[in-house]
């Protein structure tokens, strides 16, 4: 069930609109207060349901609303008081084969 969520939240942050809604179908489980942290931290309002269908098994659903992205990682590690390294870069010669 996790392994399902991380694969829509993947898709979900390369194509949804600021501002729009996603749906994810979710089996209770040690994992659940994860996902919900991970969906608050994206979306203005977040509702868990459990519909009267499902009431025998662990299915729950979470309704969010109102995307609001992902700041940038030069924003996220600013925050984090993470400064420029400076001077020559060990790893600069290995990782030439990335660009």
């Amino acid at each position: 069930s996790m392994m399902c969520c991380l694969h829509a939240a993947k898709i979900m942050e390369r194509s949804l609109k600021l501002g729009g809604s996603f749906l994810s179908k979710f089996q209770a489980g040690p994992q659940m207060p994860h996902w919900r942290a991970y969906l608050d931290s994206r979306f203005e309002t977040v509702r868990s349901i459990k519909p009267a269908a499902t009431r025998q098994t662990r299915e729950m659903f979470y309704v969010c609303k109102g995307f609001l992205g992902r700041q940038s990682i030069a924003s996220e590690a600013k925050s984090k008081n993470v400064f420029k390294h400076e001077g020559v870069d060990q790893w600069h010669g290995e990782l030439q084969w990335l660009r």
